[in-house]
C-alpha cells in the first residue's frame, strides 16, 4: 500500500475514534476545579511609605451633604502609576499597578477597591500614587457606583484585549509570510510589531495579567516612552519605503531625518535621571505627533492625485496622527481613554503597515511577473519565443524518457513572406503574422505550446500526440493556413499565404535529444520547401 492510502486510512481511524469519543461524552457536565489562591483577593503590597517622598496624594471629598452608606467604588489608573494605596477610615487598599496577582480581583484595568462610607460623613478618600508625574499623562481616578465602574473598567480591559490580540495575529501573519517569501521588509515589521506588543502589554496594564507574565519592574516607564519611539521610526520608514514617499520633496527627506532622530532618543529614554523623565515624556510624545503629522501632509498630496499607496498610507497613519496631535495639543480631548486611544491607533497602523506592505510586495511581484512574460513571450504575438520552446521541448524529451510519453513536433515556415513585406509593407507582414499566431493557438489544446522561433518560423510542441495526431494536425495547419483570409493595404489587395511544415513524432526517434528533434523537423521543413512549399514532409 502506497504512503497517501496509509495516511488516508490513519485519518479515517482517527476520525472514526473522535466521534466514539464525543458521542461516549455528550450530555455531561464539564465540570473545572480551580485552587485557591491563598484564601485573598490579592498579594500583598506593603504601601507604608505612602506618605514620603516619590508619592503624589489625591482627596476624593464628599458631597455637601455628606456621604451616603452606599458602596462606592475608586479606580486608580494611568502610565506611570506604580504603586497605589486607597484609604477611607479603617478600610485600605493597597495595590500594584500592571500585576493583576496584586490588586483588587474586581478591576482589570487597574488598581481599585470598593469602600461604604459612613452616612452624612465627611472624611475625604485619601488616594496616594507613587510614581513619575507626567503632564501629558496625569493620574486617572474613577468614582461611582461598583456597578457602573466596573462596566467601564470591563469595557476598557474587553478593549485592551482585543487589541493586543490583533497585534498578535499581525506578528504571526507576518512572521509566516516572511517564512514563505524571506522578503526583509517582511521581517523587520515583524520585529517592529513585537516592539508594539510589548508596549500594549505594558501600558494596559496586560502584561501584569493574571499575574506578571511580562516582568519589566522599575524599567516599566523607561519602556513606554523608549518603545513608541523606536517603533514610531521604524513604521513610518517601512510605509514610506512601502509607499515611495523617499522619492518625493523636501518634507519626505525630513520625515526621514525625524525617523533617525526619534530611534536616537529612544536610547537616551534608558539613561536619563528620573527626575528628567517628565520633561523628556513630553518632547518624546510631541516628536512623535510631529513625525506622523509630517507622514499626512507628505501623503495628502498623492491621495489627492487618487495615487493607491499613498492613499492607503493616509488612511493608516491618520488615526495615530489625530491621537498624538489631540494628547499634546488637547489633551482634555481624550479624557480618561487616552490609553485605549494610543492602542488602538497602534493597532490599526500595524495593520495598516503590513497591508500596505503586502500591498507593495504585490505589486513588485507583478511588476516581476510581467518581466517574466516578457522575457519568455513574442511580443508581437504573444506566442512563447524561442528560449521557452527550447525548454518546454528539452522537458518533453526528459519526460518521455521517465514516463515513456509520445509528444509531436510541427515546425511551421511561411512561403514567401519576404514578397509579402516587400510588396505590401511591414505593417501588412505583421498581421500576416499575428493572424497566423491566432490561427495555431486555435488548432491546439492547452496543454500543447506555440511559439515563434524567430521571423515566420513558428514550431508547435504537441504533448502526449502519436504519430497519426501529429501528421494529421500538421495537414490541418497546411490547409488552414492556405484558406486564411487575409488583406494587404486594403480590400482590394488581397493575400495569399501557404505553408511548408515539418513534422517529427518522438516516437520515430526513441533516443533523440532536444536538439536532434528540433534538427529533424527542420530538415524536414527545408524538404518541404525544395519540394514545392505549402506541403508537410515528416522527419
Amino acid at each position: 500500500m502506497s504512503t497517501a492510502p496509509r495516511l488516508s486510512l490513519l485519518l479515517f481511524v482517527l476520525l472514526a475514534l473522535g466521534l466514539h469519543s464525543a458521542a461516549a461524552a455528550a450530555g455531561e457536565a464539564v465540570i473545572r476545579t480551580h485552587p485557591d489562591s491563598a484564601g485573598s483577593r490579592s498579594l500583598p503590597v506593603d504601601c507604608s511609605d505612602a506618605e514620603g517622598e516619590g508619592w503624589s496624594r489625591h482627596r476624593i471629598e464628599a458631597p455637601a451633604a455628606g456621604w451616603e452608606a452606599k458602596p462606592l467604588a475608586v479606580l486608580v489608573s494611568g502610565i506611570a502609576v506604580d504603586r497605589v494605596r486607597i484609604a477611607h477610615g479603617d478600610r485600605v487598599y493597597c495595590g500594584q499597578y500592571g500585576d493583576g496577582a496584586r490588586a483588587d480581583s474586581r478591576f482589570r484595568t487597574g488598581v481599585g477597591g470598593v469602600f461604604v462610607p459612613v452616612q452624612g460623613g465627611s472624611n475625604p478618600i485619601q488616594v496616594s500614587v507613587s510614581g513619575a508625574a507626567l503632564d501629558l499623562w496625569p493620574v486617572v481616578i474613577d468614582v461611582g457606583a461598583p456597578l457602573e465602574v466596573q462596566r467601564a473598567d470591563t469595557l476598557r480591559f474587553a478593549f485592551r484585549v482585543a487589541v493586543l490580540a490583533i497585534t498578535f495575529s499581525v506578528v504571526f501573519s507576518t512572521a509566516l509570510a516572511w517564512v514563505a517569501l524571506r522578503e526583509v521588509a517582511l521581517l523587520s515589521l515583524s520585529v517592529n510589531t513585537v516592539l508594539v506588543v510589548v508596549w500594549i502589554a505594558v501600558i494596559t496594564g496586560l502584561s501584569g495579567f493574571p499575574e506578571a507574565w511580562l516582568p519589566v519592574g522599575e524599567a516599566r516607564l523607561r519602556i513606554l516612552l523608549s518603545s513608541p519611539l523606536l517603533v514610531a521610526a521604524i513604521t513610518v520608514f517601512l510605509m514610506m519605503t512601502s509607499t515611495r514617499l523617499r522619492t518625493h520633496s523636501r518634507g519626505a527627506r525630513l520625515i526621514s531625518a525625524g525617523c533617525v532622530v526619534l530611534a536616537m532618543l529612544a536610547l537616551p529614554a534608558w539613561l536619563l535621571p528620573w527626575s528628567a523623565i517628565p520633561t523628556f515624556a513630553v518632547w518624546a510624545e510631541f516628536g512623535v505627533a510631529l513625525l506622523f503629522g509630517g507622514v499626512v501632509l507628505v501623503s495628502l498630496p498623492g491621495m489627492l492625485r487618487r495615487r493607491l499607496l499613498p492613499t492607503a498610507n493616509l488612511i493608516g497613519v491618520l488615526p495615530l496622527a489625530a491621537v498624538s496631535a489631540s494628547g499634546v495639543f488637547l489633551p482634555s480631548l481624550l479624557g480618561g481613554w487616552k490609553i485605549e486611544a494610543y492602542v488602538g491607533g497602534a493597532a490599526w497602523i500595524a495593520v495598516a503597515s503590513r497591508s500596505m506592505l503586502m500591498m507593495r510586495l504585490a505589486s513588485l511581484r507583478r511588476q516581476r511577473d510581467e518581466m517574466r512574460a516578457l522575457a519568455q513571450s513574442d511580443p508581437l504575438t504573444g506566442l512563447a519565443n524561442r528560449r521557452t520552446a527550447l525548454a518546454r521541448l528539452q522537458s518533453e524529451v526528459e519526460h518521455r524518457r521517465t514516463q515513456g510519453s509520445d509528444f509531436g513536433l510541427v515546425f511551421v515556415d511561411l512561403d514567401n513572406f519576404k514578397q509579402i513585406n516587400d510588396s505590401f509593407g511591414h505593417s501588412a507582414g505583421d498581421r500576416v503574422l499575428v493572424a497566423v499566431a491566432q490561427l495555431l493557438r486555435s488548432l491546439v489544446r492547452g496543454s500543447d505550446v506555440v511559439a515563434r522561433l524567430g521571423g515566420d518560423e513558428f514550431v508547435l510542441i504537441l504533448v502526449g500526440a502519436d504519430v497519426a495526431t501529429s501528421q494529421r494536425l500538421a495537414e490541418r495547419v497546411r490547409e488552414r493556413i492556405e484558406l486564411l483570409p487575409l488583406v494587404g493595404s486594403g480590400p482590394e489587395a488581397p493575400l495569399a499565404c501557404t505553408a511548408s511544415i515539418g513534422v517529427v513524432a518522438s516516437a520515430w526517434h526513441p533516443d533523440a535529444g532536444a536538439e536532434e528533434l528540433l534538427k529533424r523537423v527542420d530538415e524536414a521543413m527545408y524538404a518541404a520547401k525544395k519540394a514545392g512549399r505549402n506541403r508537410v514532409v515528416r522527419g
